[in-house]
């Protein structure tokens, strides 16, 4: 291996031979001592440095290597890439690259968009639950200590006072047990739903859980939803799934979507084969014109460090929603988008957020909802026509069941019209773990709760517009994204209320980011260096 970086330091020296052939060579060079065993080892000893050092969290041992190597490969297979690389510095004339123009392919898009029609509603409504985040602790034990020095507490020892003592459904500090989870399904199936659209991260936050744990606690939950709730049920997975988290090589079949795939064959049917490839799908629901289009967002997950090997279109999940919404207007279908991450918040990546805000924008006739989770908070995101001018969609975002990070156990029942599939309202429910006697409830409908006739884009807009003026109206706002739990706020500022105008009114986190005139840490700087442009290669 020496030698073969001797041999690339001596083609580099020779800088005025560097031609195509020599950038190979060196490219190819660096690419073998990268797979080697020597650079195994020094993986492993960055890896154990790092985690030696005092801001490193407690479970750095379990994920620090691997993470590392997730990293270091997706930079290999993008910046040890010889077609790339010695095109980019020009030593190679072919193939050739080029940063996508994103305004040219927004115009194309858009260049046969029908004119906007009006929202039908009919008197026949239906309904449907989502379910998002649970999170599910199978080693919960009630009345252990809440304080600990990882993420998962409540695994056991003895409180030192009894308000560190892990409740019976679920500490603010903790993910939840098993029993939270089947007794919000029984409450589900007691409201007569239609079908249950399942939005992803269901395993604890626990980084040391191994492969064969996650799929584990997946079936475990499966079965449990399969006895529950005899319906038809829509999931996707979430970054918690993956391992490590959040890493997901988008580009082909993995060990997760391959398991999952058997796992959830009697729901998504056929469909299974997309979904073990790269973790979407689209199907119709039964005896209906609405189409359930599932995506995979790990493809925007600003967390995946597999995307740095390719952030263009990953796994091609732009590319399969553009020609899925095609194919429903053509038959007339009406389309519910569901996803893990939400792409109207900072942990999508900005160019992805983009080419997905211009499809909603084109499609915005048949988009009758988009619905994610991730955030574990309440909240309302609006879509944007490209140049950020109108309101063209809704992206709903669930609360989580889980409780980890002072959240009250929440599921959401929406009502939507059995014609048009329009969203007419949503009822939110919550456990609330501070209460006496806790147990699920209803705690607000959406129209009564902020007094509005309909859940349109430009009514929306509107409560959007007033949460900036109206401290009283932020307030409620904010009690509900956090679920009513004790980070509840007693005061919103002007700051504060331009913050949540600006997280309401965007659907690209740059764009919030300007609009609150802030600016990307150094980290996220790095990162989205790291990911770079979208890149076409010719």
């Amino acid at each position: 291996m020496a030698k073969a970086l001797l041999l690339l330091v001596s083609i580099l020296a020779a800088s005025a031979q560097f031609d195509c052939t020599y950038c190979r060579i060196a490219l190819q060079s660096l690419d073998v001592w990268t797979n080697s065993k020597d650079f195994d080892t020094v993986v492993q000893k960055v890896a154990d440095l790092v985690c030696s050092t005092k801001w490193a969290p407690s479970y750095c041992d379990d994920i620090g290597y691997p993470l590392l190597v997730e990293g270091i490969k997706a930079m290999q297979d993008r910046y040890i890439n010889a077609d790339y690389i010695c095109s980019t510095v020009s030593a190679c004339s072919f193939p050739t690259y080029q940063e996508e123009n994103l305004s040219d392919w927004a115009s194309k898009v858009l260049s046969d968009k029908p004119s906007s029609k009006s929202p039908t509603f009919s008197n026949s409504t239906f309904r449907f639950a989502q379910l998002t985040d649970i999170h599910v602790d199978l080693n919960y034990q009630e009345g252990s200590s809440t304080q600990c020095d990882g993420i998962s507490c409540c695994r056991g020892g003895t409180p030192s006072e009894q308000k560190y003592s892990a409740g019976e459904w679920g500490d603010y500090k903790c993910d939840i047990p098993l029993k939270t989870v089947t007794t919000a399904l029984n409450k589900i199936k007691e409201q007569n739903v239609d079908f249950l659209i399942w939005t992803g991260d269901i395993v604890s936050h626990d980084m040391s859980l191994t492969k064969e744990e996650k799929l584990g606690v997946i079936e475990k939950v499966t079965f449990e939803i399969m006895e529950n709730l005899k319906i038809p049920v829509y999931p996707l997975i979430g970054n918690e799934e993956c391992y490590p988290d959040h890493q997901f090589g988008i580009n082909g079949e993995s060990w997760l979507t391959n398991a999952l795939d058997a796992m959830w064959e009697n729901w998504i049917g056929m469909n299974s084969k997309t979904f073990s490839k790269f973790g979407h799908y689209s199907l119709k629901h039964k005896d209906t014109d609405l189409r359930i289009i599932a995506i995979n967002t790990l493809a925007c997950d600003v967390e995946n460090f597999a995307l740095i090997a390719n952030a263009t279109d990953p796994g091609e999940q732009i590319s399969f929603l553009q020609q899925e919404l095609s194919k429903a207007e053509q038959n007339k279908e009406a389309v519910y988008i569901i996803g893990h991450v939400p792409p109207a918040t900072s942990s999508c990546l900005s160019p992805w957020a983009r080419h997905y805000s211009v499809l909603v924008e084109r499609y915005q006739n048949i988009i009758k909802g988009q619905f994610y989770g991730h955030t574990h908070s309440d909240e309302i995101r609006l879509s944007r026509s490209f140049g950020g001018h109108n309101p063209t969609s809704v992206q709903f975002i669930a609360p989580s069941l889980t409780s980890l990070s002072n959240r009250n156990p929440s599921f959401r029942i929406y009502s939507a019209d059995s014609s048009s599939f329009e969203i007419k309202n949503y009822h939110q429910w919550r456990l609330n773990l501070a209460a006496s006697y806790p147990g699920f409830k209803e705690v607000y409908d959406f129209l009564s709760y902020y007094n509005l006739n309909n859940l349109l884009p430009s009514t929306l807009e509107k409560l959007a517009q007033e949460m900036r003026t109206d401290e009283f109206v932020s307030l409620k706002y904010l009690k509900n994204i956090v679920t009513g739990g004790p980070e509840t706020k007693g005061t919103c500022d002007e700051l504060c209320r331009a913050d949540l105008y600006c997280d309401l009114m965007y659907d690209v986190a740059e764009d919030q980011m300007n609009c609150k005139e802030l600016k990307e840490t150094f980290i996220h700087e790095i990162l989205f260096k790291l990911y770079g442009p979208w890149v076409l290669k010719l």
